[in-house]
């Protein structure tokens, strides 16, 4: 884990992390997690199908068979309390999977995506839990987790849905971005930052990776902003040694949406 994440939290428990606008391309969908669960790239173009929305790069599946596999693993599995998420667009109708893990007896073990005109989540077959309306051409967070008291809770841009008590374990078949795992239900759209925790996530946790693409991978960088407004002091001074006064801190880390601790925690030296 590198040292200057500005949510280092956002990496406790993540067995999976796979994130086309913090790589590089290709065949291959790295697994930024750790825990080497890369994907491999199905009937998907190793160039066109690498695209740039919103600034930064995603996935784009056609709906018909497109899809990332990412092979079964110890460490994907998921006895009690789990988290999945992604950033997703859409672009067509009625019941299609953006992220998913399917075993190949028959049920799935959870998905999200799309149904009856909504943004669902499923976990071990029961109903399609509502995060909310279904809208196309939008990037958009899709999230669920599950506690310890196997209440499935539905999150759509940070937002909690309907809930549903869902026991048994996520821990067989295959992980799919863009489908199931088993090749069904092909997404139309795009797909970036789809995560796997073997842990729920907080509310404020949820927010946080629904408040832009790519949260979990911000750094501290913002504090070279904060040194520049105070005169352009750089060093290995910590920042609130810079601060002779608390107020331009508070005011310069509300308007970048941290906390005065976050960002007077800050080593600049992390930054030159």
């Amino acid at each position: 884990m590198r040292s200057d994440w500005q949510y280092p939290n956002l990496w406790a428990g993540c067995v999976g992390a796979w994130c086309p606008s913090q790589v590089s391309g290709g065949n291959r969908l790295m697994d930024l997690s750790g825990r080497n669960n890369h994907g491999t790239l199905t009937n998907m173009d190793p160039m066109s199908d690498w695209v740039n929305s919103g600034g930064v790069r995603a996935l784009d599946f056609d709906g018909s068979n497109d899809g990332v596999l990412v092979p079964s693993n110890a460490s994907l599995d998921l006895n009690g309390a789990f988290t999945v998420c992604c950033w997703l667009l859409f672009r067509g109708s009625g019941t299609q999977v953006a992220f998913s893990r399917f075993p190949n007896s028959g049920f799935s073990a959870f998905w999200l995506g799309t149904s009856s005109g909504n943004f669902v989540a499923t976990v071990n077959s029961g109903s399609a839990q509502i995060a909310g309306a279904a809208t196309t051409g939008v990037w958009v967070h899709l999230a669920a987790t599950r506690g310890t008291t196997n209440l499935v809770t539905p999150f759509l841009n940070g937002v909690p849905g309907s809930t549903a008590t869902v026991s048994g374990a996520v821990n067989a078949g295959s992980v799919g971005i863009g489908r199931f795992g088993d090749g069904a239900f092909h997404w139309n759209g795009l797909v970036d930052d789809a995560r796997i925790y073997n842990r729920a996530l907080t509310p404020q946790e949820i927010r946080i990776l629904a408040s832009r693409r790519g949260a979990a991978y911000q750094t501290r960088r913002i504090a070279r902003g904060f040194v520049a407004d105070i005169g352009g002091m750089v060093g290995s001074k910590k920042l609130n040694e810079l601060a002779a006064t608390g107020t331009l801190a508070s005011k310069y880390a509300a308007t970048n949406g941290l906390t005065l601790n976050q960002l007077l925690s800050a080593d600049v030296s992390v930054f030159n």
